[in-house]
């Protein structure tokens, strides 16, 4: 939450905006309901990582800045830089 860029070789994301979750994600795929529990939400909303925001927020929108179609593989060297 507290990134304001992300970076890998010549690539660079920067991160605009909370990603808020919606409802959607609590309907069983098989029977259109929402169980009681209401999971994920109800454990986004527990462990409230934006409590300035109103609902459940998990990761990052961002856009890329730098670099043009590339991958990030596994074992890269990527960097962050702090808001």
């Amino acid at each position: 939450d507290g990134w304001a860029t992300i970076e890998s070789g010549s690539y660079q994301l920067t991160l605009r905006k909370p990603c808020q979750r919606c409802k959607i994600t609590t309907v069983d795929q098989q029977t259109g309901t929402i169980p009681t529990q209401a999971e994920p939400l109800k454990t986004l909303l527990a462990l409230n990582t934006q409590p300035h925001l109103k609902g459940a927020h998990f990761g990052q929108n961002a856009t890329l800045t730098a670099g043009e179609g590339g991958v990030i593989r596994v074992g890269e060297v990527v960097s962050v830089t702090p808001r």
